[in-house]
């Protein structure tokens, strides 16, 4: 078994919500733990981007605090308030890292989002 397929088994057990985004920001992979927290499944996130969950709550400063703090290379831990499936919106607590990696020779950069806590908003 080679590193790539250990590191995919990993993502797809892992006991918390992630995701990846490529380096467009498009989504390319999700754990099943996202897609029953999220209230999306599979074909509907993969190609698509991530402010698809945004419920129009945070500020353009918020996100570009957050922007700003993983291009530099650092963890952006902090609570969203976003859409589900179903449209309601609801408490993330979320850990987006800033990975570097290669891929068929290009630069590429991708963001694990970590989803820890779903809270509904009353």
């Amino acid at each position: 078994m080679n590193l790539s397929s250990i590191l995919i088994s990993y993502f797809y057990q892992y006991p918390h919500a992630m995701f990846i985004t490529n380096r467009c920001g498009m989504i390319e992979y999700i754990n099943p733990v996202f897609e029953t927290i999220s209230g999306y499944n599979r074909n509907e996130l993969i190609g698509k981007n991530p402010r698809l969950f945004q419920a129009g709550v945070h500020d353009s400063d918020f996100y570009e605090e957050l922007w700003k703090t993983i291009l530099s290379g650092k963890e952006y831990e902090g609570n969203f308030l976003n859409r589900n499936g179903s449209g309601e919106t609801i408490s993330w607590k979320e850990r987006i890292t800033h990975l570097f990696g290669m891929r068929r020779g290009i630069f590429q950069i991708s963001y694990v989002k970590s989803i820890f806590l779903r809270m509904r908003r009353s």
